[in-house]
């Protein structure tokens, strides 16, 4: 109708205004969420792509510049989204993309020479950095990396199970080490280490760090990679809107969270450092509900107080 089609031309009229202060600021993804709510039916909108374009290309060199080449490509891409003739974006792209696939292919020599020799510390950095870029050409790298893992810790489960029937518990001991040592990330191969037997009190006895003796009452200190070596069960925190909102401005939350495993496995968080309110309260509400296998000694249950480093972010 006439009057809808005067309310779009005011919206338009305005957009473009707010077009203009977006692209003023350098505000290259505000500009996008703005075009793409009215659509190619806004020509003022569309006249403003080459500027938008322009803007974005410098953003990518000024990361290509710095580096940060992940940062650079997505810019580049973008240039090129709102100017497909812009050829200078085009080009950069092209550079950038080899750039990354020559990281992506160093990173993959690196970590098969550590995990083969069993410089597990190092493979994990490397798996680290294929990871970060799995969005930009390394996924048939990574899965292949993931794979190894997989079967390795597969090996070890195994071994876990067989060991734990006979109640050799130096043996057990050495193996909860190693699987430890082994992860990339403490919450790969949660469906394999679900797989883990639970052995009975005896042959669990000093399974982790316990020592013998009376229990005292006071609970035992874990490393979080050991610790998250008996996580059963995990629940991820649940993202509102406000957070997601937070969480597009800062991409990663990084919190550490203090934590108290009962002696039937249940958490209590006791405080969170580094992190944001909405952050925290995720986060809280999530670990409280995860589940481990209770750690024993000779003396019985024995409640576990750690540090467990959570990384958050969207599309978790």
């Amino acid at each position: 109708s006439d009057a809808k089609a005067e309310q779009f031309k005011a919206r338009c009229s305005t957009a473009q205004t707010e077009a203009r202060a977006h692209l003023g600021a350098g505000q290259i993804q505000s500009f996008l969420t703005l075009l793409r709510s009215l659509g190619p039916s806004c020509a003022a909108l569309e006249a403003l792509n080459p500027e938008a374009a322009e803007i974005a290309y410098k953003t990518g060199a000024a990361a290509y510049k710095r580096g940060d080449l992940v940062n650079a490509l997505s810019n580049f891409e973008t240039a090129l989204a709102l100017s497909p003739d812009h050829e200078l974006a085009r080009e950069y792209a092209d550079l950038t993309r080899g750039k990354i696939q020559v990281g992506q292919d160093r990173s993959l020599v690196d970590w098969q020479r550590a995990f083969d020799a069993q410089r597990f510390k190092e493979a994990a950095a490397d798996y680290s950095r294929l990871a970060e870029a799995k969005d930009n050409g390394s996924t048939t790298a990574l899965a292949y990396v993931r794979n190894e893992y997989r079967k390795a810790l597969s090996g070890l489960v195994e071994e876990w199970n067989r060991t734990c029937a006979g109640g050799n518990r130096a043996a057990m001991s050495a193996l909860r080490g190693r699987i430890s040592e082994l992860l990339p990330e403490p919450s790969f191969g949660e469906d394999l280490r679900a797989q883990m037997v639970s052995c009975d009190e005896t042959k669990n006895a000093n399974i982790d760090i316990a020592p013998k003796g009376d229990n005292d009452g006071t609970c035992l200190t874990m490393q979080s990679q050991l610790a998250m070596t008996r996580l059963r069960s995990r629940v991820d925190p649940a993202i509102s809107g406000e957070l997601r909102l937070y969480l597009k401005i800062n991409p990663q939350a990084v919190v550490r969270v203090k934590a108290r495993i009962s002696e039937a496995g249940d958490v209590t968080v006791s405080g969170i450092t580094d992190g944001n309110p909405l952050v925290n309260t995720a986060v809280r509400g999530a670990v409280t509900q995860w589940k481990f296998t209770p750690v024993r000694d000779d003396s019985g249950p024995r409640c576990v107080d750690t540090e467990i480093t959570f990384a958050l972010k969207l599309g978790q």
